[in-house]
């Protein structure tokens, strides 16, 4: 019985370790993905001289920054 719970808590950090590289990834990707969309966008935006595309950008940066509703 000694032998499996010392075995479970040596484990243990492994396994914490493993989930919160899992959550900070993924939420880590979002993030950069986000930014890199919003400048390609705002890049592009800046290459027209009309006002529409700069309108549609601010409304996907406004959609990308919002939190999403549960």
């Amino acid at each position: 019985m000694d032998q499996i719970l010392a075995l479970l808590i040596a484990a243990l950090p492994r396994a914490l370790m493993l989930i919160a590289s899992k959550i900070f990834t993924d939420t880590f990707f979002q993030k950069i993905l986000t930014k890199i969309i919003l400048s390609a966008l705002n890049y592009a935006a800046a290459l027209t001289t009309n006002t529409v595309d700069d309108q549609i950008v601010a409304e996907i940066e406004r959609a990308l920054n919002t939190p999403l509703q549960a």
